[in-house]
């Protein structure tokens, strides 16, 4: 007689959990401005580096990475502190949230009650 083998539900994390969890990692940048458009651009780079975590740093630095995402207008202190951010966004994602592997292939913003509110798509595999 074969023994009975048990099944364990898993539970997958949702679309909200992974927008939760990129408010969450950038609400200490997020908090140091009023700007909309700068917010919507630190949540821009969030998601950059949330993709860019799910693929191991070529030459353990994901500097080259997050370079060619920064736009090269901005001057150099304001690519620094960027750079800063997103960095540090890559290290807490990888320590945090280290077995969501689910890659961002869209995103909206839009603000409720004066609060930011982040949707997005996700996929259940790394993006291209």
């Amino acid at each position: 007689m074969m023994k009975k083998i048990k099944v364990k539900k898993f539970k997958g994390c949702s679309d909200q959990d992974i927008s939760d969890a990129i408010l969450n990692l950038s609400n200490n940048m997020l908090t140091k401005t009023n700007d909309s458009k700068l917010k919507e651009l630190l949540i821009s780079l969030a998601i950059e580096s949330w993709n860019i975590s799910l693929f191991e740093a070529q030459g353990n630095d994901y500097k080259n990475e997050i370079k060619k995402r920064i736009p090269s207008s901005f001057s150099e202190e304001y690519k620094k502190v960027l750079t800063s951010f997103m960095l540090d966004f890559i290290k807490v994602k990888q320590e945090t949230y280290k077995d969501i592997m689910k890659g961002i292939v869209s995103h909206t913003i839009s603000y409720k009650d004066k609060k930011l509110e982040l949707y997005l798509k996700t996929l259940p595999v790394k993006p291209i």
